[in-house]
């Protein structure tokens, strides 16, 4: 992929109808995007290795591993193996029932911290000997530094690196169903008291879902918007967005300031969505016969966020901005588009966007004295615009 944003959107995105239709020029550069986000998780964990690994020689006892060669090597091996239990096995596991997701996600840590722990033992020892990996000297040096024996207290070390990963593991997983940021926040009481904030809000709904829940029955079409919502929430985690809540087949998407317009964080919430569900339509087609269209609307405004409720307590947000963006994403349906933002949005956006939106004009919403202007996108490629 060049320096410029180049993504196949696999459904119509903001009205364009042709699959496979691109939009070029932006700065959203999706593969840099992407490699930043698992740069700064190998960073983090990097950083919680080099905070963890004196305390697990500590409790071990196994001064000899405080070599910078073999911490080096450890957290080489390391952190790609923590990555790809994150990307690749995660979000296979997140999709089971929440106990066997949390014994997965634990078992595959630890195997991949053990895995790591060997090998860095295999190669430190192969560089203190001058061998290969498989000579018989690399293998009695790492043999005898695996030793129990004369290292009696590593499996007490492990054991509580395992213990550790478990309740860091249940305290994850707890977080995400909860909601990015909501255990934190009713820990530290931030939302106690309401508080003004500046956030965007997409609600993302999909399209037709009645004539959908009587084709499929209630239990498939229930199963059909589960699907969907796993996709979406592939993308709000993609673009640093937080998932509110849920109404029915309808999902309510927020951003703090700083994360809505890095990179366009908002808008290419929808391109991430219409990817996913792209990519999936086999899937959907084998599965359910029919593949999720969506429409979405998306506002930027000052809201109240506070922790409403003593009994199923929910940190919720009031103000006109959450009715404003129903307004407009109900209006995607009457222009016949399926992406529509406010001005409020637009000017905020970056150059390379706004040099492929198009207005549609300013609309009288529902409840709202002012008009609102609406704006989407048009394909560079072609002359309809959404």
């Amino acid at each position: 992929m060049d320096d410029h944003f180049s993504l196949d959107y696999g459904e119509m995105i903001g009205g364009l109808r042709s699959p496979g239709s691109k939009l070029q020029g932006h700065n959203w550069t999706v593969v840099t995007i992407r490699t930043r986000n698992r740069l700064k998780e190998g960073l983090k964990y990097a950083l919680l290795s080099f905070i963890g690994y004196p305390i697990y020689v500590a409790l071990t006892r196994n001064v000899e591993w405080l070599d910078v060669g073999t911490i080096l090597i450890l957290l080489l091996i390391a952190i790609p193996m923590l990555l790809s239990v994150k990307y690749r096995v995660y979000p296979v596991l997140r999709r089971a029932p929440f106990a066997l997701a949390i014994l997965g996600m634990t078992l595959c840590l630890c195997l991949a911290i053990g895995f790591s722990y060997v090998a860095a033992v295999w190669a430190s020892s192969a560089l203190d000997v001058r061998a290969g990996p498989i000579s018989p000297e690399t293998i009695a040096r790492s043999l005898d530094r695996l030793s129990t024996s004369k290292n009696n207290h590593v499996v007490v070390g492990l054991s509580i690196l395992g213990a550790t990963l478990a309740t860091g593991t249940l305290a994850t997983l707890v977080g995400r169903k909860l909601g990015k940021g909501v255990l934190v926040n009713w820990i530290t009481g931030r939302y106690h008291h309401p508080r003004l904030e500046k956030r965007a809000f997409m609600m993302i709904d999909l399209k037709g879902s009645t004539t959908l829940a009587e084709k499929l029955g209630n239990l498939a079409f229930s199963s059909f918007v589960s699907e969907f919502f796993h996709d979406v929430s592939d993308a709000v985690e993609e673009t640093e967005g937080e998932v509110s809540h849920y109404v029915g087949d309808e999902v309510v998407i927020s951003w703090p300031p700083r994360a809505a317009f890095r990179n366009d964080n908002c808008l290419r919430c929808f391109a991430e969505v219409s990817n996913s569900i792209a990519s999936r339509s086999g899937f959907y087609l084998a599965k359910f016969g029919f593949v999720p269209e969506f429409r979405a609307g998306l506002h930027w405004g000052e809201v109240v966020v506070t922790e409403v409720g003593d009994m199923k307590s929910e940190i919720v947000f009031h103000g006109d901005v959450l009715n404003t963006t129903a307004r407009i994403q109900g209006q995607c349906k009457e222009l016949g588009v399926s992406l529509l933002f406010s001005n409020e949005v637009a000017n905020q956006l970056s150059t390379g966007v706004r040099a492929v939106m198009s207005s549609r004009g300013d609309f009288q919403l529902k409840g709202k004295e002012l008009k609102v202007s609406l704006f989407c996108l048009v394909d560079p490629d072609r002359e309809e615009t959404s």
